[in-house]
């Protein structure tokens, strides 16, 4: 085996945002969203039982703020699209867990956070199922050694 046999996926980015994915080995690859913000999955949710709570203010005022209680998915809008040889989705992690029999469904992971706290990446990616494109343990030893050695000629 080389590392020229190795095949490569396509990841897709179904978030509204770029993921900055960082590398061990210092590069940081950008992966921009492939869909504008309003064609991006989201969950639908129920509005479930209304209540309310009063919240301080910096003024110490009282404010009253709307919670929604019990409310429950309703569905992924719009539909993830059908899975593709050779591809990764890159979604919210709360809308993978909305379908945990995909393989091919991952999110940020071992998230990167600025001097503000806002994410601005991540070390990872996370998956609810082993991705049908993962690597075997050979083939990231391979890739992780420069190349490894070559395949014996017949």
């Amino acid at each position: 085996m080389s590392a020229d046999t190795i095949h490569t996926i396509r990841p897709v980015n179904l978030t509204p945002h770029p993921v900055n994915l960082h590398l061990a080995d210092g590069r940081v690859v950008t992966i921009d969203p492939a869909r504008p913000e309003e064609e991006v999955p989201r969950l639908v949710i129920s509005d479930g039982q209304a209540t309310a709570l009063a919240v301080a203010g910096p003024d110490g005022e009282s404010t009253i703020v709307p919670v929604k209680v019990g409310g429950r998915v309703t569905a992924i809008d719009p539909p993830l699209p059908d899975p593709v040889p050779g591809t990764v989705h890159i979604v919210a992690r709360v809308v993978a867990a909305q379908a945990p029999e995909r393989d091919d469904l991952v999110w940020p992971d071992d998230l990167i956070r600025g001097d503000r706290g806002r994410v601005v990446g991540c070390r990872a990616l996370g998956a609810a199922a082993r991705p049908a494109a993962a690597l075997t343990d050979q083939e990231i030893t391979l890739l992780t050694a420069g190349g490894g050695e070559q395949e014996p000629e017949a």
